[in-house]
């Protein structure tokens, strides 16, 4: 799992537990966020509500709340960037690489909006198509500069040292 990913403060078993049998009998939970890779959209401190979610009803672009690989099996939040087949691809918005392909019993749900400051804002198609563009051009950026790099090795390293040093 990548090193920014948004970790939610529920790490032990009971508790997961917990979160699963509430959505299993079809109620919300909230859960406060934290980290920093779901952001504009999820930042550290908002509470995010989680339903549950069947497979059918996942669709590209939701943020969706899950188990992580073994041994840690944090519970993370992301984006889903694609399906295959019964697997799922998620991202961190403010992430660089996708997360390894995992199927739906490690899905404890799907975020469907945050309370940031006293405000609850619900989210909705517009919202998952906007963060899915935010998180594949960052996506694609990266890949952009990445094959460049390998083309031009001293091409990236001479625009970042041309904004660290402008007087050069």
């Amino acid at each position: 799992m990548e090193q920014c990913a948004q970790s939610l403060h529920l790490c032990d078993e009971l508790k997961k537990e917990g979160v699963r049998l509430a959505l299993g009998q079809g109620k919300a939970v909230i859960l406060e966020a934290s980290g920093r890779c779901m952001r504009p959209f999820l930042r550290a401190g908002d509470s995010i509500q989680i339903d549950r979610a069947e497979e059918k009803d996942l669709k590209i672009g939701d943020i969706i709340v899950f188990e992580g690989e073994a041994p840690q099996a944090h519970i993370y939040s992301h984006r889903i960037i694609k399906k295959l087949g019964g697997l799922f691809l998620s991202k961190g918005d403010a992430c660089f690489w996708p997360d390894t392909p995992f199927g739906y019993e490690k899905i404890l749900g799907r975020v469907n909006g945050r309370k940031r400051k006293g405000h609850f804002f619900r989210f909705n198609a517009f919202c998952r198509i906007i963060g899915f563009l935010l998180c594949y051009l960052r996506l694609s950026w990266f890949c952009f500069a990445f094959l460049e790099n390998i083309r031009s090795p001293q091409l990236i390293p001479a625009k970042v040292s041309k904004l660290l040093h402008p007087n050069k």
